[in-house]
C-alpha cells in the first residue's frame, strides 16, 4: 500500500514547498482578472479570450469566492492535480513494468522541474497533466481487461478524454498518441495469430 501512497504524498509535498512565493506572476494574472468579474462578466469575455481555460476559470471562480485571492487558495489545485498525476504514473508503472518501476516513476515525477512549476501554477495545466495521466492509465486498463470487463474500462476512457477536451482542447492531442497505441496493439495481435 504504501508503494501507492507515497507518490502522491510526496508530490504533493514538493508541491507545498514554496507554494506562496513568488507572488503571481503575468498568466496567473490573466487568471486573477477573469476570476475578479462577475461570473456572467468572466464567461462573455471567454468568447473573445482564453476559451481554453474557461473550465478552469469557472472552478477559480468559485474557489476565490470560497477562500480569498492568495496564492495558496488559487494554487492549491493544481498542487493537488499534480499529486492525483503521479498517483496514476505510479499506477502506470505498475501495470505496464512492476510495483517497484510504478514507485520509481511516481516519486521521480514528483521532482520534475516542470511538474513543481506547473503544480504551483494558478493555471489549468496541471489539471490537464492528471486528466491526461488518468485516460492514459484508463486506455491500458481498457486493452488489457477481458473483453467481460472492457466496456466500464472503455467508458471511463471516453469520460476522462471527454474531461481533457473540456480542461483544454489541445489537450485531446493526446488521442493521437492513444490511437497509435491502440492500432500497434492491434497489428501485434494481428501478427501473433
Amino acid at each position: 500500500w504504501w508503494m501507492r501512497v507515497a507518490p502522491p504524498v510526496v508530490t504533493f509535498a514538493v508541491m507545498l514547498i514554496g507554494i506562496t512565493v513568488p507572488s503571481y506572476w503575468r498568466d496567473e494574472a490573466a487568471t486573477l482578472a477573469a476570476v475578479k468579474r462577475p461570473f456572467g462578466d468572466m464567461i462573455a469575455m471567454l468568447g473573445n479570450v482564453d476559451a481554453v481555460h474557461g473550465a478552469y476559470y469557472a472552478l477559480a471562480w468559485v474557489i476565490v469566492r470560497l477562500f480569498g485571492y492568495g496564492e495558496l487558495a488559487l494554487r492549491m489545485p493544481s498542487a493537488i492535480a499534480m499529486a492525483v498525476a503521479a498517483l496514476f504514473v505510479a499506477a502506470l508503472g505498475r501495470r505496464l513494468v512492476s510495483p517497484q518501476a510504478g514507485l520509481a516513476a511516481g516519486l521521480l515525477f514528483a521532482v520534475i522541474p516542470d511538474v513543481s512549476l506547473y503544480g504551483q501554477d494558478a493555471r489549468s495545466y496541471a489539471m490537464v497533466v492528471a486528466v491526461a495521466t488518468i485516460a492514459t492509465y484508463l486506455l491500458v486498463r481498457a486493452l488489457g481487461a477481458g473483453h467481460a470487463h472492457q466496456r466500464r474500462w472503455w467508458i471511463g476512457y471516453a469520460a476522462s478524454a471527454a474531461l481533457l477536451g473540456i480542461l483544454n482542447i489541445f489537450g485531446l492531442l493526446l488521442l493521437a498518441a492513444h490511437a497509435v497505441t491502440i492500432a500497434l496493439r492491434m497489428l501485434r495481435a494481428r501478427q501473433g495469430q
